[in-house]
């Protein structure tokens, strides 16, 4: 089973990628990290990381840390696989979702977002929910559908295991009214957080257990530098001057062609006019019940505006 293609890197952005490419704020952080020879020379734990992201999301939920959300999803496929083959995942999806449950061996539904208007899943119809673990990303990319709190409530009462991918939320976001012990919450530092590069992710369950369970097969320790920057970030709450910049550009962006955007979601916006490229740059293209719609991913640029 091939995973991916291994491509050469480069400077070219590549917009299917959906990275947090904010240079200016970058460079501030960069500016105020403070390195020691501890930083460089010894292993660092993520304990005091998770604890600071624990008060921070003012949530008595379980946090295990990974190099990025894909070693999360990783390691809880791997974890929960073991015994539970049947797995809900609604496309289009994050494709490595869908390739670690096929090395594992899982039998996978594949539910379709439609649009009739607006978008929608419909998750009424899986047959034996209550035996079957659904991945779901909330904001989902790029419909922008995102689960409310009653959404969520119902299908942890419906499924067995509730994996609801947030990466496209504010990393450090506080958690409201969520502690099912059958759900499990993913989130990312690469969409919304600034270090796409540095690589880190995290989950959050509500399950003793099943925290214990992850905890197993997680590294020993994680790039310590990575963990400065995590710690800088979070208390500074550098993730909200993000979003600020986004949502100021985006409010330039509808001015624009306000009549086509269909959604929006942390750093991209879906419209559907009949162009394929915005200010020179390449957007990526979706088809849904065969009418096209673009995503543009909202970045800086080396003018120091945002496009």
């Amino acid at each position: 089973m091939i995973r991916h293609n291994i491509k050469e890197d480069n400077s070219d952005i590549e917009h299917n990628r959906n990275e947090c490419l904010f240079p200016s704020i970058a460079n501030k952080v960069i500016d105020n990290i403070k390195l020691t020879t501890d930083d460089i020379i010894k292993y660092h734990s993520t304990f005091n990381i998770e604890q600071m992201l624990q008060r921070k999301l003012n949530s008595d939920g379980l946090i295990f840390c990974n190099s990025g959300s894909e070693c999360i999803i990783k390691q809880i496929i791997e974890c929960l696989s073991e015994n539970n083959k049947q797995w809900i995942i609604p496309h289009p999806t994050f494709e490595l979702t869908d390739f670690y449950c096929r090395h594992y061996k899982c039998k996978i539904e594949r539910p379709l977002y439609v649009y009739n208007n607006h978008f929608s899943i419909d998750l009424e119809h899986i047959l034996n929910a209550h035996q079957k673990i659904l991945y779901i990303v909330s904001p989902h990319n790029p419909t922008g559908v995102t689960l409310s709190l009653e959404e969520i409530d119902n299908l942890c009462k419906k499924y067995k295991y509730v994996i609801l991918d947030q990466a496209y939320m504010l990393p450090d976001e506080p958690i409201h009214n969520l502690n099912h012990k059958n759900l499990i919450l993913i989130r990312s530092f690469s969409k919304m957080g600034l270090i796409t590069g540095l690589r880190f992710g995290f989950g959050m369950c509500f399950d003793n257990k099943l925290f214990l369970k992850f905890n197993q097969i997680r590294p020993m320790y994680l790039n310590s530098l990575t963990l400065k920057f995590i710690e800088y970030i979070v208390l500074n709450n550098i993730t909200y001057k993000i979003k600020n910049k986004i949502d100021d550009e985006i409010i330039k962006f509808e001015y624009n062609i306000k009549d086509s955007i269909v959604s929006r979601a942390g750093n991209f916006v879906l419209f559907n006019n009949t162009i394929d490229t915005y200010n020179d740059r390449q957007l990526k293209q979706y088809n849904f019940n065969n009418k096209l719609f673009y995503r543009l991913t909202i970045y800086e640029t080396d003018e120091n505006k945002l496009c």
